[in-house]
């Protein structure tokens, strides 16, 4: 069936006018910016399979190739004229009308479009399993949308599954409404804020002018269960203040604009009245029969993005690889063992550098424990009845009493850790609690750590280190999308706050304080540099590294970071020969071989840390180790044709003196 389904889907689709009218909808957005005009403010759009046609909410005059009607407020585009705007790139046009999505068909087969951010809600009444697969059809080609660069759909109370299913980075599911309505509040009010600060009436001019990007991505809220009375004040409140921004929503059950789809109204079961045009479609919807073929159509597709994908890795030399194996049979003696904290954790982090693999790419870490705590605790709130003695609710269905709130401001929400950046190693993000696409993960992972430890950058600068190749001058739309990809995908601390703050124009880009990096820990240990650390400042530091920092990344991409990873890197190599060498002074002959072989998995052919490394293994009482070290290191010199160094000549003819004290070996060694 899934199959039978790809195969309807294939032969009822028509990519070409998908991308005509993407094409026509940004050059439209270029030309009236090459001429200094207002976006015309558009209510809907209309495609059939050989024009588009456009309805604006007021009188205006549209470039050519678009042709005007009689009514001054409709213009229409011949898809053939179209062809003519092929040649222009379009990809770094910002989307005019990214909230612009299909709602139905027409008695003549056409598409009926509408931009939700002009109808600011959307109410669809009828039959609540309809309504359903009317929203599940909303959700999905807004998540899939070609014509929007990004967006956020926030579903609640319906389809969780469907973020996982198509790993698009748009969708977040909430089980009921709970505070997403203060927070569209917040947003809007900073988003009003921004547009002013800017000097910008309203959102159309602020697209065209590049003024106050951050307010750019619409976010689509779609509520699939009931409303109370409060919910629906503030839904209005927010659609309807001036100038609006890019928020809507759709609700089932209760219309809170003057726009509706009534599933009731229609001649047959098959149609409905959209209001206040009267017009009668079809809807579009995903009946439930087809909805798990598609979802499960979308998890069988190989989303590859070549741009991000990492290169195979070249095998390992030989050098590497015996620089990075542990010695086998060397071990502490009896009176120095280490402390349970280092026994603990040698055995992972041994494993760890062992690993010889090509790296790949690794998924943000989360804990869905918290937010399965979180939504449970949200949805016991919600389904409070009221106390006998609670006021009686202003309209049917308003369940919200004064007990209800009253025991949402005790509880408090279980804490949960900022993201984490880390470049120590494989470039990886910790406690995102948002969600991003696949292949966008690479890209933006590098943005990420750009912006983490680069706080305030400019967008020159960004655009500098990020995309050096773009051929734009001021890559706008390809950084606004990124950054909101980014924002969405950290998520937000428990106090609403954005971890990437919008419009941050005057003061660069950055995260809040409580988002760091790897190499913040490693500074904040080593605040006096390796050798003046105290030592369980070296321990807890160079269990930060887990491999060369920012390795497995693309050659293209990460050339702002080698300046970064030079000092990491000699700092990390300096850390790992001091601990050493401490232990080994301590007698802790293990524990130093632990301490030495990280900065040998990071500079394999360092003699410093090899002379470490053997006289560890002799002070062992191991001959076989000794001996395997030895090895080792003289493999590495024969394979880079170098001469040994001074010192290490002449540790290894001391050791050939079984009279030789340590005291004196130690003083070869260093």
């Amino acid at each position: 069936r899934t199959a039978d389904i790809e195969q309807e889907l294939r032969a009822t689709a028509d990519t070409l006018s998908v991308e005509s009218v993407d094409v026509a909808l940004r050059a439209l957005a270029h030309e009236c910016a090459t001429q200094g005009a207002a976006l015309p403010v558009v209510r809907a759009g209309r495609l059939t399979a050989d024009q588009f046609d456009l309805y604006l909410a007021e009188s205006a005059t549209l470039p050519a190739p678009w042709a005007g009607t009689a009514d001054a407020t409709v213009w229409t585009l011949d898809l053939a004229a179209a062809a003519a705007l092929e040649d222009l790139d379009v990809s770094e046009i910002p989307a005019p009308y990214p909230a612009l999505v299909t709602i139905g068909h027409d008695d003549e087969d056409g598409h009926v479009f509408l931009d939700l951010e002009y109808l600011g809600a959307l109410g669809v009444a009828g039959d609540p399993a309809r309504t359903r697969e009317i929203l599940a059809a909303l959700a999905i080609e807004l998540a899939t949308s070609t014509w929007a660069d990004d967006l956020q759909v926030t579903i609640v109370g319906a389809y969780p599954e469907l973020e996982d299913a198509l790993q698009t980075g748009r969708i977040r599911y909430l089980p009921s409404v709970g505070r997403i309505l203060d927070d569209l509040a917040a947003r809007a009010d900073q988003d009003r804020a921004a547009l002013e600060d800017a000097d910008t009436p309203d959102l159309q001019h602020a697209r065209v002018s590049g003024a106050a990007p951050d307010a750019w991505s619409p976010e689509i809220v779609l509520l699939a269960g009931t409303i109370t009375a409060r919910q629906r004040n503030q839904l209005e409140a927010l659609v309807d203040e001036l100038p609006r921004v890019a928020l809507a929503a759709i609700t089932t059950g209760v219309s809170v604009g003057e726009w509706a789809l009534d599933l009731t109204a229609g001649d047959s079961d098959d149609h409905a009245i959209l209001s206040p045009i009267g017009l009668q479609i079809r809807p579009q919807r995903i009946p439930a029969e087809q909805y798990g073929h598609i979802l499960e159509l979308a998890a069988l597709t190989d989303v590859d993005d070549d741009v991000d994908k990492v290169d195979e890795q070249p095998e390992p030399t030989l050098a590497q690889v015996s620089a990075i194996k542990p010695i086998d049979g060397l071990d502490q003696t009896p009176e120095t063992a280490p402390m349970t904290d280092e026994a603990e954790d040698e055995p992972a982090r041994a494993a760890h550098i062992e690993q010889a693999d090509p790296v790949v790419e690794v998924e943000a870490v989360d804990d869905p424990a918290v937010d399965d705590i979180a939504a449970t605790v949200e949805t016991a709130l919600d389904d409070l009845t009221p106390a006998n003695d609670a006021p009686a609710a202003t309209e049917a269905g308003d369940a919200e009493p004064e007990m209800a709130e009253a025991t949402a401001a005790a509880v408090q929400p279980m804490p949960r850790p900022a993201p984490m950046i880390l470049v120590m190693g494989p470039v990886e993000m910790a406690n995102a609690t948002g969600k991003v696409e696949s292949s966008k993960r690479g890209r933006l992972l590098e943005y990420a750590a750009y912006l983490a430890l680069n706080a305030g950058a400019t967008h020159t600068a960004i655009d500098d280190a990020i995309w050096p190749n773009r051929k734009s001058a001021d890559n706008l739309n390809t950084r606004n999308t990124a950054t909101s990809k980014l924002r969405s995908w950290l998520g937000r601390n428990p106090e609403g706050d954005d971890y990437l703050p919008r419009h941050q124009s005057g003061a660069g880009y950055g995260f809040l304080p409580s988002v760091r990096t790897d190499v913040d820990q490693w500074n904040d240990l080593l605040v006096d540099g390796p050798l003046n650390a105290p030592t369980e400042n070296l321990h807890a530091a160079l269990k930060l590294v887990r491999g060369r920092p920012f390795e497995g990344h693309h050659p293209r991409y990460y050339g702002w970071s080698e300046r970064i990873a030079q000092r990491l890197i000699s700092e990390i190599v300096d850390a790992s020969y001091e601990l050493s060498r401490r232990r080994l002074m301590e007698g802790r002959w293990r524990a130093a071989e632990e301490a030495v072989v990280i900065g040998l998995s990071i500079e394999p052919a360092l003699e410093r840390l090899w002379r470490m490394r053997i006289l560890a293994a002799h002070e062992s009482r191991n001959a076989a180790a000794e001996k395997e070290a030895i090895d080792r290191m003289l493999t590495i010199t024969e394979e880079l044709e170098c001469d040994l160094e001074p010192e290490t000549e002449t540790l290894l003819a001391a050791l050939q003196n079984p009279r030789t004290e340590f005291d004196q070996l130690m003083a070869n060694a260093l």
